[in-house]
């Protein structure tokens, strides 16, 4: 795996595909939750987006899928790409103990939960074990080339060189992570 500073959205007709990082909620209305970071992004440019993802989510996948084609389709040197989902939160729970709200949910967001209480899953922090799973996922897969932020190191509280060491271990160099930091 490569690793970047640069605009995740600057690949677009660069790439085969774009993942962008997800949680498994999903409105009243079927549209997904995508409030924050890359993920917010791609529904404000692509406003189809939280309905795509949510079908899916609501039919039970709660893996990669692909979203939207975007790009240039017919403009030479460049690639349409495609654009997936990156799970990273896993799907919400009923916390039983302080601990386990404490050690699951987002510093921002555990003042507004409580024990015994359903946290969704966009309150959650990143799991290590969901972006494994779903970097093992992407590897599997038949593309060329692609870019994806730095799962889980957001709105998820996880530590870069934790992710970044299980990432390494598991995608190849036709991958790349992406950090304006």
């Amino acid at each position: 795996m490569n690793e970047a500073r640069a605009d995740l959205w600057s690949y677009i007709g660069k790439v085969d595909a774009i993942f962008i990082t997800t949680n498994m909620a999903a409105k009243n209305n079927g549209n997904a939750v995508m409030g924050r970071g890359c993920a917010f992004e791609a529904a404000t440019r692509w406003p189809n987006i939280p309905n795509v993802l949510g079908r899916y989510l609501m039919q039970g996948n709660h893996f990669p899928v692909p979203l939207w084609r975007i790009g240039p389709t017919d403009v030479a040197g460049q690639l349409p790409t495609q654009l997936w989902s990156f799970p990273v939160k896993d799907k919400g729970f009923v916390p039983q103990t302080p601990e386990e709200l404490n050690s699951l949910v987002t510093t921002q967001q555990v003042p507004r939960m409580s024990v015994g209480k359903f946290v969704p899953s966009w309150a959650r922090k990143a799991s290590l074990e969901l972006i494994a799973d779903s970097a093992r996922y992407i590897q599997a897969l038949d593309i060329k080339s692609a870019v994806l932020p730095r799962p889980g190191c957001g709105a998820g509280e996880l530590d870069w060189d934790t992710v970044s060491e299980t990432l390494h271990s598991i995608l190849d160099d036709r991958f790349t992570c992406t950090t304006w930091k």
